[in-house]
């Protein structure tokens, strides 16, 4: 696929209908495969992130500004965009569509830092207990807990189909990780089959709750942005991807440390209670979350030509290995989230 670079011209045209300003300075922060992101400053002043969906659908867009706007409104640190001349919180240009959100300041989550980590948990449950009563209809619907059975069911292939090469030196260790996949894809699904799922409380999730989405001053929460993957689904979603994310140690020693779980699950608690079925099942949802991340990257490098095996393998095993931490000290890590 091709990346298609956007101009500082075409940028410029696309805040025209805009009342920010006329543009002054323009520098690009990312690029992928479907998603541009600026930094620009106009004349107005103002400094913006102007964000390149490539998308012929604003719909969920429009979605996702009008919960920022009801979130905003609520008092929650997050930025709504900034609607054009007419109206609109959407520009179509060029076969793209285009946002303008106010630039935030700040640092993200420093991990290991367990007043982040309760910061962290504290604002979740704002955000969860905020959308159960302003979120607005229609939001995209998904099934975490499905999608994780049927990802572990279709990646179980991936490892069967697994053969040795015997082209680069990371393929012994990566092979040597094929029982443990093999365990944990059986063991997962089995407990996700268990779980009671009219007692997971479902809302609009935020769907990538984690430390580059979350900007800080100090100690304080002062932002939570990028609401890309909100959809209503199982309130245990955010909570294990959050879980997953936030709570490795500074040193890299402790994939889920249990001060700074225990640190986010007792903010979050204090504001929104666990079910007894999410306390019960937020650890295999965690497991699930690792499983799958192996299994992708085992594909890739089962997949890879030779000049891309070593370094693909390599990603494998680190992920394979936070995998094994987790079954090996999952009695550890998740007793700050089943106690009570």
């Amino acid at each position: 696929m091709v990346r298609i670079q956007t101009s500082n011209d075409t940028v410029a045209a696309v805040l025209e209908p805009y009342t920010a300003g006329a543009m002054v300075a323009c520098e690009r922060l990312h690029q992928g495969l479907d998603n541009e992101t600026f930094r620009v400053e106009t004349a107005g002043g103002g400094s913006y992130v102007l964000r390149r969906i490539v998308s012929q659908d604003p719909v969920p867009l429009r979605y996702r500004h009008q919960l920022l706007g009801a979130l905003a409104g609520a008092g929650l640190p997050v930025r709504a965009p900034v609607l054009a001349a007419n109206g609109e919180s959407v520009v179509v240009s060029s076969r793209a569509t285009y946002e303008l959100i106010p630039f935030v300041t700040g640092r993200t989550f420093t991990r290991g830092r367990e007043a982040h980590a309760a910061a962290a948990g504290a604002m979740l449950a704002r955000y969860h207990a905020c959308v159960a009563g302003c979120a607005p209809p229609a939001a995209p619907v998904s099934d975490y807990v499905a999608l994780q059975r049927s990802r572990l069911q279709a990646l179980r292939a991936t490892l069967e189909r697994v053969r040795p090469r015997g082209d680069v030196p990371e393929e012994e260790a990566a092979l040597a990780f094929a029982p443990l996949l093999l365990s944990q894809i059986e063991q997962i699904r089995a407990a996700l089959e268990g779980l009671d799922r009219d007692d997971l409380p479902r809302l609009v999730v935020h769907g990538d709750y984690r430390r580059g989405n979350l900007i800080f001053a100090g100690d304080e929460l002062v932002a939570l942005l990028d609401f890309d993957r909100t959809c209503h689904d199982v309130r245990a979603a955010d909570l294990a991807i959050a879980l997953s994310n936030l709570t490795r140690s500074a040193d890299r020693q402790w994939e889920m440390h249990p001060d700074l779980v225990a640190a986010f699950v007792r903010n979050y608690g204090a504001l929104q209670p666990l079910t007894a079925t999410e306390r019960r099942g937020l650890p295999t949802l965690i497991l699930g979350k690792a499983a799958i991340a192996a299994l992708q990257r085992l594909g890739r490098f089962e997949s890879a030509t030779p000049p891309e095996r070593g370094k693909r393998g390599r990603k494998f095993l680190k992920h394979a290995r936070r995998l094994q931490w987790l079954v090996e000290r999952q009695q550890i890590w998740s007793e700050a989230i089943t106690h009570e």
